[in-house]
């Protein structure tokens, strides 16, 4: 008889670890499909990445390009003189006079045709005119009082 309680408790024992271990592995399942999730999560992460990556090539690219422009145009105007009187850019080396829009917007070295006080471009059709100066009004001799 004690042989039969002793087998029994056994059995009991190996029952209550059967169950433990099924209870690990469940929650082992769990762990599992947690860790699957978070794996998911991060490949989404790293494709965001990615191409907020590729956003920033384009956007560097883009910089680049108008940091050479800059240094274009800086080398551009470096043989020019601006006269502020008139509006237009004289060539330091040639005397030779050049649209303000041609060169600063487009970088174009555009020389302007002279008509009598104006200068004319022929690229952009612009125009710009000889400062009259100060015009001096002689007052008259005339005292309407006396």
């Amino acid at each position: 008889m004690w042989q039969i309680i002793r087998d029994v408790g056994l059995i009991g024992l190996l029952i209550t670890i059967i169950i433990w271990l099924i209870q690990k592995l469940l929650s082992g399942q769990g762990q599992i499909g947690s860790l699957k999730s978070q794996i998911d999560s991060l490949k989404e992460e790293k494709s965001n990445f990615k191409q907020e990556i590729q956003n920033l090539k384009g956007e560097n690219t883009k910089l680049q390009c108008e940091i050479n422009q800059y240094i274009h145009k800086d080398k551009l105007l470096s043989k020019f003189q601006f006269n502020k009187d008139c509006g237009i850019w004289k060539h330091k080396e040639t005397g030779l006079d050049y649209c303000h829009k041609c060169l600063i917007e487009k970088g174009l070295e555009s020389p302007l045709r002279k008509n009598k006080g104006t200068w004319h471009c022929s690229v952009c059709d612009s125009y710009y005119h000889e400062p009259q100066g100060d015009i001096d009004i002689a007052a008259p001799d005339y005292d309407p009082f006396g």
